[in-house]
């Protein structure tokens, strides 16, 4: 049965990660143990390890994009399964695919003091 990857909690306290590169394809079987991913947040980089093993059946969020912590990142098929409705699979686990992290607000603009005209 297929399965959702997450984007794990990899530093105290992280709210973001973001993919920093996938060591595994689309198809290609995994291994208990096996680096999936690095995952990379303001503080450390770090593989994610495979605890199950089966085959990497979609990637959910590219290389270089950042994601809440929780979200959803690619999802996991057994061996020999395929045609996984993954939209159904976000759904009953009442997830959505992963949106990006929200971008910090840039500052304000403050405009330039305007010199009073006499009236």
């Amino acid at each position: 049965m297929a399965k959702l990857l997450h984007m794990p909690e990899v530093s105290a306290n992280a709210t973001h990660a973001a993919i920093q590169n996938w060591a595994i394809k689309e198809g290609e079987t995994i291994a208990v143990g096996d680096c999936i991913a690095e995952i990379e947040t303001e503080k450390a980089l770090v593989e994610l390890a495979a605890e199950e093993e089966g085959v990497l059946g979609k990637i959910l969020v590219e290389a270089g994009r950042e994601v809440e912590v929780g979200s959803p990142i690619g999802v996991l098929f057994a061996k020999g399964e395929s045609n996984v409705d993954i939209a159904a699979l976000l759904a009953k686990a009442g997830a959505q695919q992963a949106a990006p992290a929200p971008v910090a607000d840039e500052a304000p603009v403050v405009p330039a003091p305007v010199a009073a005209q006499p009236a």
